[in-house]
């Protein structure tokens, strides 16, 4: 199920302090994060290729196809989907990987840019899926080998979802653009979240997601954040 969009006060300061402690903890019970100063790395497999069949180590249905790769130090991460694209796995270690996370629930993978992974103390993979509402994502962050998804899932209503560095922590944070209440032709905002869950704030509206800061690499800043209305 994918968690609504709330609309919350920034809270920069307090989740600033309390983040690196907070989002580790949480990961590995199934819900937080960090962040850092790294550059982004997206998707390096833009077109699917096959993988061998079905087990813990491919997907639910053949033919297994993977539909994205990134390679954070010296872990090589796949994001390898079923047939339908409805249920797809994240493989941390590449072919044979003993550690497998499946991420499901969130809709229809997207078949190219379906996986983005950001490098930091704590590090974070996001896989976008294409939902009935609009753009959904959900995280797996990793610490020293050890990954863990996160329980909430992200929604886009303006068709945009990415990691990136917005306010000075331990890693990033998710940007999610979403549309005006009247709708996307009423302008669109970027609404920014902690990997804990926690929305730090949103943008003004522009016109289009496009027209955001530095799109598609995003650079929003603390400072050009308000409270979301």
């Amino acid at each position: 199920m994918v968690t609504a969009v709330a609309r919350r006060t920034p809270r920069t300061v307090m989740v600033t302090a309390a983040l690196g402690a907070l989002v580790f903890a949480g990961a590995l019970g199934g819900a937080a994060l960090t962040r850092t100063v790294a550059a982004p790395s997206t998707s390096t497999s833009p077109v699917p290729t096959t993988t061998p069949g079905p087990g813990a180590d491919g997907c639910l249905r053949e033919p297994c196809r993977v539909l994205g790769a990134a390679t954070l130090g010296d872990t090589r991460i796949e994001l390898v989907a079923d047939s339908g694209g409805m249920t797809g796995r994240l493989r941390i270690g590449g072919p044979g990987a003993s550690r497998v996370i499946e991420i499901a629930d969130i809709g229809r993978i997207e078949e190219t840019g379906a996986l983005q992974c950001y490098p930091a103390s704590i590090s974070a993979c996001l896989v976008r899926a294409r939902g009935p509402q609009g753009l959904t994502g959900k995280v797996v962050v990793g610490r020293s080998d050890k990954w863990s998804p996160l329980e909430r899932a992200y929604l886009s209503t303006a068709d945009f979802l990415t990691l990136t560095n917005v306010v000075a922590d331990s890693g990033p944070e998710v940007v999610a653009a979403q549309c005006a209440p009247e709708g996307c032709s009423g302008g669109v905002h970027a609404q920014v979240f902690t990997l804990a869950g926690v929305s730090v704030g949103c943008t003004r509206e522009y016109t289009t997601a496009r027209e955001l800061p530095g799109y598609p690499s995003v650079d929003i800043g603390a400072a050009r954040l308000r409270p979301c209305d």
